[in-house]
């Protein structure tokens, strides 16, 4: 099996003044994460990476909504952030992605005009 690579580069915000409203949710960061050939969107949670439900569906042309339905049919966990921008998001721990990717991989449910190597880097998860 091939080694796989994953970089991670964090994009800070600057502090700013937080209405109440958003002092219940936890703080992430914006990080991009390199996975060979796919660059992805996620979000740094204290020592884990999250994805929203776009991040984990739109890099493999599959809509959130779909994404969701696997997630909550299989009971994965989900926890609520707020952004660097403040709004208040959903997200899901990085192993909610691999194992959402691996059914569509294994279900040869991602789409043929995706690019072949980034099919190739999914099927290496």
């Amino acid at each position: 099996m091939a080694m796989t690579h994953l970089i991670a580069q964090t994009h800070h915000t600057d502090p700013q003044i937080i209405d109440d409203d958003f002092l219940d949710y936890p703080h992430v960061d914006h990080i991009c994460l390199q996975l060979e050939e796919v660059t992805l969107g996620a979000y740094s949670l204290d020592n884990q990476i999250v994805f929203s439900l776009r991040q984990m569906s739109i890099p493999i042309r599959q809509s959130p909504r779909q994404a969701q339905q696997f997630l909550e049919e299989n009971g994965y966990q989900k926890l609520w952030v707020t952004t660097p921008s403040q709004r208040n998001l959903t997200v899901y721990p990085l192993n909610s992605l691999l194992a959402y990717w691996k059914y569509l991989v294994s279900d040869n449910l991602i789409p043929p005009y995706l690019d072949k190597n980034q099919t190739v880097s999914l099927k290496q998860l």
